[in-house]
């Protein structure tokens, strides 16, 4: 009688986690759809107290034990909460103000969600309604932007480039569709390699697809490192199931290639045929003069003879490259690094910026190896944020840094 109480207990608990992650993954994924209601600064401050609230919770039912596997994580945590305050003193000593504490917060913000996705990969929180919960969301992104494409309808954060609508689907940025998207593929990838059903590998082939679609160098960058970090660690008894999805994958590929072939809005070259379009914009990453790439190498250059000219240990301008204040501070005063770790390095200085990328990096040591195609998109998703400025993207941050419980093999097993 008790073993049957204390199992439906679980249940019930673990169908409140079910409800509680759709919850985050519904402020996280849908600020664009607030957007056209509310200001954006609203939206944000909305995504990010929303997020926080379920994070909040989970860490209050399911906290962290202070124990041998915990003790590493929560020395990391503090060391870089100390990091944080240091800089943010130095930054109101040498800047006079402190209008740059929205990022302060923001980071406050990075850590709890850290604590929360490591609560529930130690805690091996079961959720068996979690591959529902990401199909129902991706499958939800991706026809909104089908009708995006098809230009029914614009939302917040879409844009044009040559011919092709760059759909923002409901996540208020164009930017922010495609590497959430590479993501889930990737996440339903490593899901067929392990359920072995076929809807994960269709909905993981076709979410893979659209960063190609919509021209997304960042996202495509994100879809071509997981296959070959999965290459880079795959067993050779799982060669022949590798293979499969590696087929079916530029099969699909193939088919929406030739699907989008004859589209042209002038008829007059077929170099404005997507295939071309996928082409050019593919190849142009490691072209120098390249549209957009002449600016973030430029940016790049500042920023970084910036950041010698500072306090190089701790840094002295905390809030100054984010994007959060650039949205939230009234004179509009952030400014764009266009790289993550040049970011990192502006506002904590380099044991700030090394600290914060080791936190990042510890689940891959304690990640089992027989998750190895969970492990290549996570550390591709991280690869990613080195050239983009991708960590204060709550959507991104927050499917991102739950791949490591997400790839626990008993995530979403059944209570037996």
């Amino acid at each position: 009688m008790e073993f049957t109480l204390a199992l439906n207990h679980r249940k019930t608990f673990s169908a409140i986690q079910g409800v509680l992650l759709s919850f985050l993954l519904f402020f996280a994924f849908t600020r664009g759809f607030f957007q056209l209601l509310l200001p954006k600064p609203i939206t944000m401050m909305a995504q990010v107290l929303g997020v926080s609230g379920v994070c909040f919770y989970f860490l209050v039912k399911s906290p962290l034990k202070l124990d041998i596997k915990t003790k590493p994580v929560l020395l990391l945590v503090l060391s870089f909460a100390v990091v944080v305050s240091l800089s943010a003193i130095w930054t109101i000593l040498t800047m006079n103000s402190i209008k740059w504490f929205v990022y302060f917060f923001f980071t406050l913000f990075f850590l709890l969600q850290f604590l929360f996705s490591m609560s529930l990969f130690l805690n091996e929180i079961r959720v068996p309604s979690l591959p529902k919960i990401l199909l129902f969301w991706g499958w939800t992104l991706f026809l909104v932007s089908i009708i995006e494409m098809f230009k029914l309808i614009k939302l917040p954060g879409s844009s044009e480039l040559w011919f092709l609508r760059r759909p923002a689907s409901l996540t208020g940025s164009m930017l922010h569709y495609p590497i959430i998207m590479a993501l889930l593929g990737g996440i339903f990838l490593s899901f067929y390699q392990r359920t072995k059903e076929k809807v994960h590998l269709w909905s993981g082939c076709i979410f893979s697809l659209i960063p190609f679609t919509v021209l997304s160098r960042s996202g495509i960058f994100i879809v071509g490192s997981f296959f070959l970090f999965c290459f880079l660690q795959l067993p050779l008894v799982n060669m022949r199931k590798f293979l499969r999805i590696i087929l079916v994958f530029l099969g699909v590929f193939a088919i929406c290639t030739l699907m989008y072939g004859g589209i042209n809005t002038s008829s007059e070259s077929d170099e404005e045929s997507l295939p071309s379009l996928m082409f050019t914009r593919i190849t142009s990453a490691v072209n120098k003069s390249a549209k957009g790439n002449n600016t973030r190498l430029i940016t790049w250059s500042r920023v970084t003879k910036e950041w010698q000219n500072t306090n190089l240990i701790f840094g002295e301008k905390m809030g100054e490259y984010t994007n959060s204040t650039a949205f939230l501070n009234r004179e509009g005063r952030g400014r764009i690094s266009e790289s993550s770790i040049l970011q990192q390095l502006m506002n904590f200085g380099f044991v700030g910026a090394f600290t914060f990328y080791i936190l990042l990096l510890l689940p891959l040591w304690i990640m089992k190896r027989s998750s190895y195609m969970f492990r290549g998109i996570y550390l591709a998703g991280l690869l990613q944020t080195l050239f983009v400025q991708s960590i204060e993207v709550v959507s991104y941050m927050s499917l991102l840094l739950m791949i490591p419980w997400i790839g626990q093999e008993n995530s979403i097993s059944k209570d037996s």
